[in-house]
């Protein structure tokens, strides 16, 4: 039977609602929980699509083609209302904050809870890729052009609904495809109808009063919120507080002052009586009379202390929308003295590094405080907590645009030990290695508070005078000085052994954690364990500092838990009766099905980490990254649609063959090729990111329809289980590619995806060869060679 209209719609409808779930969800949880946790939500998605072919294959028999748009609506009903479930416990559950053994019961219950919406999801596709096998290449293409629509679409109802409103908005648009369903069932519509309207109305009630309000959670509380914007990127809350400035937060998290008009203006200085802001400040000693770049004003402390030190040209660079027009530019600009149109100051928005790679201007100073990008964006977080800002490249980068004298200014925080300020002086020893600075220990200065410390670092070595200049200004400022040139060495301090050494590798290569300096392709700032002390970490009790490690290692057991249960029993129990219609083929045919899930995902979170940096922004990078490669593989799947199933074996060689030539080559020439493009314009950099990726999808979007084509004769009850364990292996793959790409690195991760994919083809071709021969020896003719 052909699929009718209707049903393509309602699949459409169904995936573009649960890509926007997942994205949205991405943002609450990187607000409700620790950031890490925002990419665990793919895990989630994929595990309840997974889970919905386990079910469908134990329930096959129940349903058939002619009769099954009750199903397929009923399912579409019970995902929107699901998501409303889902919502709640995103909302309510917490994670202690130990990320101990504690943990494991209300993460499985969250794990479990957020996952239902993505199984009824799973279902309605699962139902109708199974009763119509002949015709998944349109039906694949359908699921993903919808997922895509569901990508763009969340990116709007963020900014414009809030997170909260966003989510049930996704579960209103899957209820809504029970509608098509029911199309021709003039008076089951109703049945429809209903609910859909329900959830359409909860969703606008919630956008205009906030039933399903963000508890006060981290540093914010809501009571004292007076401004809350949301965006695909973060939610930003401006707090009020008893004195001269307000509290502007991102995720309830990291945050930055607004000083009032009165603090700064009339030769005031506010932000002085704060040592951070004295420690960050320190670079204006000595830099005070060109151009200042800040990356990552905020609130502005920054441009403030700078105005009143005399620095006449600022530019700063902000990442967040929100806060350049809706906080400073508009609902508290009479309020900070409309610090952002001061004269001379010019505020950009854009990622730092990508900014400063396209600019073709040299700045006295370059500053960036306690700069992290530790609130998920909605491309699902899908690296733990990399950072573009801290590589050895970005401080070649900013030590390249500084004039010939100027100074880059780093503030970091001194925590016991100070792994994290050891790591940043090490990224500045290999930058200026990088730029063939010989002598480093004179480029070097460090100042602090007790809290933070300030990294200065020039290309030219500092003058006698500049190191007097900054130690009288530390003394005048009450502030340590770290680290001095000119005064004796202290041996023993790692801090002033790394900087007065002419090879500085010995000693970061010798530390029990992994201070080494971080690259492009493995930029994982705050993650310090070395990658041979990766897996007895994760046996044993991390150190509390290991805060990534915890979080994985918590994240595995839940998720092989589940996957253990959900696919792994199911499988044993049922592998003697269904796989033994298809002895050893089937294995193998489940083999080919795992590697292509695990392939995908490892590629997808791979590239996403590349495309950041040569965006300018990870929204860009989620528009331009997911809907690309949905769109492609939806349209490689759809070219599947009339192939002959004669021809079918050769188009999945020839479609692993040229993945693996692509992924091979962007592996080792898309650094490169994105340096030598990073100055163009915007939109072409959009238009040539994304001709990168629909190149690939399109032969990646053939594999999976293909691989369900050549389920023939007895292996076709294997449809439902290929289905599911492509989930499972996603699941797993997702969790598995963030460990590696902590420990090996994004372009490794690319290479033994390629390789995974050329081990699925293998073993799909061997279950074709096995079977072709069993079934020659039953006829008495000669196998097929």
């Amino acid at each position: 039977m052909k699929p009718s209209g209707a049903r393509y719609a309602g699949i459409a409808l169904v995936s573009a609602a649960g890509l926007m779930l997942e994205l949205c969800c991405t943002r609450i949880f990187s607000v409700t929980l620790f950031y890490h946790f925002a990419f665990l939500v793919v895990s989630m998605a994929l595990f309840g699509i997974g889970a919905a072919g386990v079910t469908l294959f134990f329930r096959q028999g129940r349903y058939a083609a002619e009769s099954c748009s009750g199903a397929l609506a009923r399912h579409a009903l019970l995902f929107g209302l699901s998501v409303v479930l889902a919502l709640v416990l995103a909302l309510r559950i917490r994670i202690p904050p130990e990320l101990d053994l504690a943990g494991l019961l209300p993460l499985g219950l969250l794990f479990a809870g957020v996952a239902l919406p993505f199984f009824f999801c799973g279902m309605v596709v699962s139902l109708l890729i199974t009763l119509h096998p002949d015709h998944v290449g349109r039906l694949y293409f359908f699921d993903l052009a919808g997922a895509a629509a569901g990508c763009l679409l969340s990116l709007a109802a963020l900014q414009w609904l809030g997170g909260p409103a966003a989510v049930l908005c996704a579960g209103a648009l899957g209820a809504s495809a029970a509608l098509a369903f029911l199309w021709e069932r003039r008076w089951a519509r109703w049945v429809a109808v209903i609910p859909s309207a329900l959830l359409w109305a909860l969703c606008g009630l919630d956008s205009r009063v906030h039933l399903f309000a963000i508890p006060s959670v981290k540093a914010v509380d809501e009571r004292a919120v007076l401004y809350e914007g949301w965006n695909a990127y973060s939610r930003v809350t401006v707090s009020r507080t008893p004195e001269d400035f307000l509290w502007l937060n991102i995720d309830s998290d990291a945050a930055t002052r607004i000083f009032a008009r009165e603090a700064w203006q009339g030769g005031r200085n506010a932000a002085n009586r704060f040592s951070e802001s004295r420690v960050a400040a320190l670079v204006y000693a000595l830099k005070n009379d060109g151009q200042a770049l800040i990356i990552g004003p905020g609130g502005g402390a920054d441009i403030v202390s700078a105005l009143s030190r005399g620095v006449r040209r600022i530019r700063g660079v902000e990442l967040n929308r929100l806060i350049v027009d809706e906080v400073m530019g508009r609902r508290f600009a009479e309020y900070s003295g409309d610090l952002y149109r001061q004269p001379g100051v010019e505020v950009t928005v854009g990622e730092g590094r990508s900014f400063v790679r396209r600019s073709r201007e040299r700045f006295s100073s370059i500053q960036a405080t306690l700069v992290d990008t530790w609130a998920a964006s909605s491309a699902g977080a899908f690296t733990l907590s990399e950072n573009n800002l801290y590589t050895r490249e970005a401080f070649v980068d900013f030590l390249s645009h500084l004039e010939d004298d100027g100074v880059l200014s780093m503030t970091r925080w001194l925590r016991k030990p100070p792994r994290e300020f050891e790591r940043l002086l090490a990224i500045a020893l290999a930058a200026l290695s990088d730029l063939g600075v010989s002598g480093r220990a004179r480029h070097l200065f460090v100042g602090a508070d007790a809290r933070m410390g300030t990294l200065l670092v020039k290309r030219t070595p500092f003058s006698s005078e500049e190191l007097e200049t900054l130690r009288r200004t530390c003394a005048a400022d009450g502030l340590r000085v770290l680290y001095d040139p000119d005064a004796p060495a202290r041996p023993g301090e790692l801090i002033d052994d790394l900087a007065r050494a002419a090879d500085p590798r010995p000693l970061w290569e010798g530390t029990a954690f992994d201070i080494s300096p971080p690259t492009d392709d493995r930029p994982f700032f705050f993650y310090t364990t070395r990658p041979k002390d990766f897996l007895s970490r994760m046996l044993s009790d991390p150190d509390k500092n290991d805060l990534g490690v915890r979080v994985l290692r918590l994240l595995m057991m839940v998720v092989l838990s589940l996957v253990l249960l959900v696919f792994g029993l199911p499988l044993l129990f049922r592998a003697r009766r269904d796989l033994g219609a298809v002895p050893a083929r089937g294995v193998l045919h489940l083999g080919y099905f795992f590697a292509i899930g695990v392939g995908f995902i490892a590629l997808e979170i791979s590239w996403m980490q590349h495309f950041i940096l040569f965006l300018g922004h990870p929204v860009y990078a989620t528009g331009v990254v997911l809907t690309v490669l949905l769109l492609g593989t939806g349209l490689g799947s759809l070219r599947t649609r009339n192939l002959p199933l004669e021809r079918a074996p050769r188009r999945l060689v020839t479609s692993c063959a040229v993945v693996l030539l692509i992924v091979a080559a962007y592996a080792l020439l898309l650094g490169p090729l994105f340096s030598a493009c990073m100055g163009w314009p915007a939109i072409w950099r959009v238009v040539l990111a994304a001709a990168l990726l629909f190149l690939p999808a399109v032969w990646m979007g053939q594999m999976l329809p293909l691989g369900v084509r050549l389920l023939q004769g007895p292996a076709r009850v294997l449809v439902p289980w290929a289905w599911g364990i492509n989930g499972a292996a996603s699941v797993l793959g997702s969790v598995l590619t963030v460990a590696l790409s902590l420990n090996l690195g994004f372009r490794a991760v690319q290479l033994l995806a390629a390789l995974v994919y050329l081990l699925g083809t293998a073993a799909i071709l061997l279950a074709r060869r096995v079977g072709s021969g069993k079934i020659a020896a039953a006829s008495g003719e000669p196998s097929p060679q």
